[in-house]
Order: structure tokens, then C-alpha cells, then sequence
């Protein structure tokens, strides 16, 4: 049934592994399974979820909650652990000149 939440995050690996994916306490995670996920939520879950994510139907769930996703995420809207991305460069000046 789209419009419960427990395929999201059991698909993703349960609610501890939601939790850690988000940065969420487990308790949180826990509680979207009776009250539902919030738009920003789903949002979050969907970004950091990237190719893990690519069973789920996303916009159904949401349109069941009576909310639209703006924009479809994929795997190639993240960044991977330890690339660097604009800003967060490991070559950075402490204001050393030579």
C-alpha cells in the first residue's frame, strides 16, 4: 500500500539503517512508520538513499500523502563519499603565500 511508509524504509534496509542514512535518531525513523514521512523527509531520504532508492516509487508514496515531489532525483544528483565537490576542496590556502 503506497500510502503506508514501512516499504520505504524496509527497502532501504530497516529503521536503524534510515536512521544512519539520514543522520536521524532511530526513535524518529521509528515514528515515521505510524504518523507518515514528511515532504522534506522524503526528500532527504530520497537524495541520500541514491542508488538504494531506485525500487522505490517515490511519487506515489508522496501522492498519497497528498504532497508532489519537486524534482526527480537520481543516482547522479549526489555526491559520493570523499569526492569533492565545489567547496568542500581538500586543497585549501591558510593564507600561506610563497
Amino acid at each position: 500500500m503506497a500510502s503506508e511508509p514501512h516499504p520505504i524504509i524496509d527497502n532501504l534496509g530497516g529503521t536503524s539503517a534510515v536512521a544512519k542514512l539520514v543522520h536521524r535518531r532511530p526513535s524518529t525513523v521509528h515514528s515515521w512508520r505510524e504518523v507518515g514521512i514528511s515532504k522534506s523527509n522524503l526528500d532527504h531520504i530520497r537524495l541520500a538513499a541514491g542508488e538504494r532508492g531506485r525500487g522505490i516509487d517515490w511519487n506515489a508514496y508522496a501522492q498519497s500523502q497528498g504532497y508532489e515531489l519537486s524534482v526527480d532525483h537520481d543516482a547522479s544528483d549526489t555526491v559520493a563519499d570523499g569526492a569533492s565537490s565545489p567547496g568542500n576542496s581538500e586543497d585549501v590556502s591558510h593564507g600561506a603565500t610563497a
